[in-house]
């Protein structure tokens, strides 16, 4: 029941609503609410940012520790284009995932007709794709520099849960 859910919600301390992402009770109730709280608020931006954190280590400090990458470089490309092909390999992934998530949320809303309109849902889509962009960036910019997979995962890591909890 709605009203349930409601004096639930009205229970919970304003830091816990904050870190999930609600701003009222009425959230939890509507589809966009639920969507926010339940998968935009916390679980896919965890999803993708360990998606994109984790191919932006392996793209080159996972390639310098597995020893793959010395075959790599003995062809005639310079760091720096290794370095931004592999950029733009995860920046592409990145893209059709987000594209991938648009599709599957907007489909499975209008197969149950939850009337939310597929720009919203692109949007908060494209803004996904987006922060995860950008700690893959950090973590392949911190791989390159120092070969270190663990480093380069764990600042990351670090980066990534001061910012969500400095932005709740």
């Amino acid at each position: 029941d709605n009203e349930d859910m409601a004096a639930l919600v009205e229970s919970y301390p304003e830091e816990v609503l904050a870190i999930l992402g609600v701003e009222g009770t009425t959230m939890f109730t509507t589809p966009e609410g639920f969507l926010q709280a339940e998968l935009f608020g916390f679980m896919l931006p965890i999803m993708l940012i360990i998606m994109a954190v984790r191919a932006g280590v392996r793209a080159v400090s996972g390639e310098e520790e597995a020893g793959t990458i010395d075959l790599v470089l003995a062809t005639p490309i310079s760091r720096s284009r290794l370095v931004i092909e592999k950029f733009i390999a995860m920046f592409i992934d990145l893209v059709i995932l987000s594209v991938v998530i648009w599709a599957v949320l907007w489909g499975a809303s209008a197969a149950v007709d939850m009337g939310i309109d597929p720009e919203p849902i692109a949007a908060i889509s494209l803004q996904l794709g987006l922060v995860s962009m950008v700690f893959g960036a950090f973590a392949l910019m911190v791989g390159a520099l120092t070969g270190r997979s663990g480093l380069a995962s764990g600042l990351t890591a670090a980066v990534a849960v001061a910012t969500y909890f400095a932005d709740s």
